[in-house]
C-alpha cells in the first residue's frame, strides 16, 4: 500500500474518513468545503437565468389551460368550496391540484 501522506488532496477526498491520515484531515475538509461552495455557486447562477414570474402574470398550465395568477376578487382568503351531491348520494367538493388537474374530495 502506498503512503497516504504522499497522495494529492483530490484522491484523499475520495477515500473513507477513517483512511485519511490525521495530519491531512484539515486539508481534506477544506478542499471538500471549497468544492461544495463551488457547486452551490454554479446552482445559484443557473437559477438566476430562469425567467422571473411577477405577481400579476398569467401562468400556463402544462396541459394548455390558462388561468390568471391573481383572480382579483378583492378578498385575501378564497371562498370555501361548494359542497356537491354525487349521483349515488355521496357528498364531495371540487378542487384543483397545484398543477391544475381537477379532483373531487369525497367525505
Amino acid at each position: 500500500m502506498s503512503d497516504l501522506n504522499q497522495l494529492p488532496v483530490e484522491e484523499l477526498a475520495g477515500l473513507p474518513d477513517w483512511l485519511i491520515p490525521p495530519s491531512r484531515k484539515a486539508e481534506v475538509s477544506a478542499f471538500l468545503a471549497k468544492r461544495r461552495r463551488e457547486a452551490q455557486g454554479l446552482l445559484t447562477s443557473e437559477k438566476e437565468t430562469e425567467p422571473q414570474v411577477k405577481p400579476g402574470d398569467r401562468m400556463e398550465d402544462p396541459r394548455g389551460y390558462w388561468e390568471p395568477r391573481n383572480k382579483g376578487t378583492g378578498t385575501s382568503q378564497p371562498a370555501p368550496p361548494q359542497v356537491r351531491q354525487g349521483p349515488r348520494g355521496g357528498r364531495y367538493t371540487e378542487d384543483r391540484t397545484k398543477d391544475g388537474r381537477p379532483y373531487r374530495r369525497y367525505f
